[in-house]
C-alpha cells in the first residue's frame, strides 16, 4: 500500500538519512533504517515511526532503548538537548560498541519525537581492543557502560560527559568524530521531521500517522 504524503515525507527523510542504520520514532511508534549504524525517528513516548534501508538487526533494539530514555527523561527533556547511552541492561542497548545517540524533535515548542542514531563505535575500552572479547565473563570488562545522560544541553556541548567516553577508548580521535557525525546526522533528522510539521501541523500529522499505525 502506498503510504499517505506525510508519510511518504518521513520514508524520504529516511532515505536521505541512509546510513548502515536510520529509524524514525514518533511519540507513539517507529519508522527505520540501518547498516552498521541505525537512523530511526521515534514518536513522543519514543515508539519508531520510521526507518531507513541498512541493517535491521540494529533497528529492533531502538524500542526498548528509547523507553528506556523516556522512562528516565520525562518531562526532563529540552529543545537542543542531545542523549547518548550504550548499556545493554539499563539503557536497551546491545551491546558495549553499539552507541545510541538521541536527538529530540520539537515543533512549535512541543516535544514531538527523537530523531536517533546507533553506531557501531570500534572501540569503547574494556578488555580487548575493539570492545568485543569472547572471553569476556562480565559486562565490565566489554568497556564503558553509559547510561541514558544528556551529552549536550539545549545545545551546548557537555565536555565533561564527552572526556569521561573518549577517555575510555584506546581510539579518542576517532569516537570524537563519530559522535560528532551522529550528533551532525541526528540535527538533518530534526530538521526534516520539523519540516513536516511546518507544512501539514501537527495535529494533522499526527492524524496521518495515527491511521497509517491503526492499519498495520
Amino acid at each position: 500500500m502506498r503510504a499517505p504524503g506525510r508519510l511518504r515525507g518521513y520514508f524520504h527523510h529516511a532515505e536521505k538519512k541512509g546510513y548502515s542504520g536510520t529509524a524514525i520514532f514518533t511519540k507513539e511508534r517507529p519508522l527505520q533504517v540501518t547498516n552498521h549504524l541505525g537512523i530511526p525517528d521515534h514518536d513522543r513516548e519514543g515508539r519508531v515511526i520510521a526507518y531507513g534501508l541498512t541493517m535491521a538487526l540494529h533497528l529492533g533494539a531502538f524500542p526498548d532503548a528509547m523507553k528506556a530514555l523516556v522512562r528516565d527523561y520525562r518531562g526532563r527533556i529540552d529543545d537542543g538537548d542531545v542523549f547518548v547511552f550504550n548499556d545493554p541492561y539499563v539503557s536497551g542497548g546491545m551491546h558495549i560498541p553499539d552507541v545510541y545517540i538521541v536527538k529530540p524533535v520539537f515543533a512549535l515548542g512541543e516535544l514531538e519525537g527523537f530523531a536517533c542514531t546507533l553506531v557501531h563505535q570500534i572501540d569503547m575500552g574494556g578488555i580487548a581492543p575493539g570492545s568485543t572479547a569472547v572471553y569476556a565473563t562480565e559486562i565490565y570488562q566489554e568497556g564503558i557502560r553509559i547510561p541514558p545522560v544528556r551529552v549536550m544541553n539545549a545545545g551546548v556541548l557537555d565536555e565533561d560527559v564527552l572526556n569521561i567516553l573518549l577517555l575510555n577508548s584506546r581510539t579518542p580521535d576517532e569516537r570524537i568524530g563519530d559522535i560528532k557525525a551522529q550528533i551532525a546526522a541526528n540535527v538533518v533528522g530534526v530538521r526534516s521531521v520539523q519540516g513536516i510539521y511546518a507544512r501539514y501541523g501537527i495535529e494533522d500529522t499526527d492524524r496521518t500517522r495515527s491511521t497509517r499505525e491503526s492499519e498495520e
